[in-house]
């Protein structure tokens, strides 16, 4: 019988985590995942969140795939107060509305 999780996307200043929880919240598995920091348009070093997106992605796709798992749920944490405002498109909102 597969075992029931959720999974936990760490989104960390240095290091990016995937965490498997069961039902009774023990961690039945975890991956770490580092990536090169890029600048933005200002200069500022930040994530790529293009290649952090394509790993959630592929992430996923593998567990799911696997059948390793019977996947309930998916959670994102965040490092400081990281938001992005998109619509259903991945459109960014900022630029219509007040944050």
């Amino acid at each position: 019988m597969k075992e029931t999780v959720t999974a936990i996307f760490d989104i960390g200043k240095t290091n990016k985590k995937l965490i498997l929880f069961n039902e009774e919240l023990k961690v039945v598995s975890e991956s770490e995942q580092k990536f090169p920091v890029i600048l933005d348009d200002d200069g500022f070093e930040c994530d790529d969140i293009e290649l952090i997106e394509k790993w959630i992605k592929e992430s996923l796709s593998i567990l799911v795939k696997s059948g390793n798992y019977n996947l309930k749920a998916v959670n994102f944490t965040t490092y400081g107060a990281t938001l992005v405002y998109i619509d259903e498109k991945g459109t960014d909102l900022r630029r219509f509305t007040t944050i």
